[in-house]
This record gives C-alpha cells, sequence and structure tokens, in this order.
C-alpha cells in the first residue's frame, strides 16, 4: 500500500502508509527506504498506532500483537530476523525454536511444560 502512495505521487494530505515512515522511524518515504526496511522496523510501524492514546478501544487481541511480533528462541534466545520464520512446537503452539537443534536440546525443559501451555 505504501508502493501505492509512492508510485501514484500522494501528497501527504492523502497518505495512510508513508507518513508513518515519517512519524515513526523518521525516515523519508522513498522506494529505497521501502526497500530496505528490516522486519523490526515494519513492527514498529504496525504496533505504533496502538501505543496512542485511545488505542484501548482498537480491541487488537493478544494474538493479534502476537502475529505481527518477532518471536525468540526459547533455547538459545536468538531472535526471529523475518516473521514467521521460527517454527513452534506443534503441541503446545506456545514456544518457538530457531530450529530442530535447539528443539530437541530443549524438549526435556519443555516436555513438563508443554501439557500445561497446551491447554
Amino acid at each position: 500500500l505504501a508502493r501505492y502512495e509512492i508510485k501514484y505521487k500522494k501528497n501527504y494530505d492523502d497518505q495512510n502508509y508513508l507518513f508513518m515512515l515519517t512519524a515513526v522511524l523518521k525516515k523519508r518515504p522513498t522506494a529505497a527506504i521501502l526497500d530496505s526496511l528490516t522486519d523490526a522496523e515494519v513492527e514498529k510501524i504496525v504496533l505504533a498506532p496502538l501505543a496512542l492514546p485511545g488505542s484501548e478501544n482498537l480491541h487488537v487481541t493478544d494474538q493479534a500483537r502476537r502475529n505481527v511480533a518477532l518471536q525468540t528462541c526459547a533455547c538459545c534466545g536468538k531472535r526471529e530476523q523475518a516473521i514467521a520464520t521460527f517454527f513452534k512446537c506443534s503441541k503446545c503452539m506456545c514456544t518457538y525454536y530457531c530450529g530442530a537443534e535447539c528443539q530437541k536440546q530443549d524438549w526435556k525443559a519443555h516436555k513438563k511444560l508443554c501439557p500445561q501451555l497446551a491447554a
């Protein structure tokens, strides 16, 4: 959507997305900047309106917030570089891992918590 606003040279008053680059990230809204945004920056832009006064009326669920969040590996602590690149435990669907090796390494501790998280 921001690309559409760049392509059709929308003026500032008609922008719905590009102004967020300036308002939240303090970056000029250009195609090159859009191409270079990290997932963490996109996450910051997406979540910014939720921090504004009155945002409690937006009724954003915790699940919706988790869907746009970068996850952290439960074993090694590594943070995702892109949204939805880590996988979660198939039983509890709450614990994230960066790879099979970390999941195997953490299984002894996780298997005690997994049934409680799955409930």
